[in-house]
């Protein structure tokens, strides 16, 4: 299974970017990720997993059921990923994997064996 990881900084109690948009079914909305469409296309129905460090295990996460593009004037790469998610448990615990470089805050596409 196809899966992401990002770099998600805390904001106060929670994680930042992060939205419930529908309690009953545990769907959630987390973005502004800079990733292509094309990435974003390639892990539909693959898992999203937040850290709030990359030396941490995935603090929350689950499986992508969707996307949408936004756009930010305020970043040099405007045009940002919102993913939508089932929240799931499997989506805690995990240890990033991907691009660990100091610079990045997403993992590129990688597979997972969950």
């Amino acid at each position: 299974m196809k899966a992401v990881h990002f770099l998600c900084e805390r904001d106060g109690i929670g994680l930042h970017n992060l939205k419930l948009v529908d309690k009953e079914r545990f769907v959630y909305e987390s973005g502004y990720w800079a990733i292509s469409a094309s990435d974003a296309e390639h892990v539909i129905n693959g898992m999203i997993f937040l850290h709030g460090a990359k030396s941490k295990p995935s603090e929350f996460g689950g499986q992508i059921i969707g996307f949408r593009e936004e756009i930010l004037p305020e970043f040099a790469r405007q045009k940002r990923v919102v993913f939508i998610f089932r929240a799931t448990k499997s989506g805690r615990g995990v240890r990033w994997s991907g691009k660990s470089h100091a610079m990045s805050h997403y993992s590129g596409i990688v597979d997972w064996k969950g």
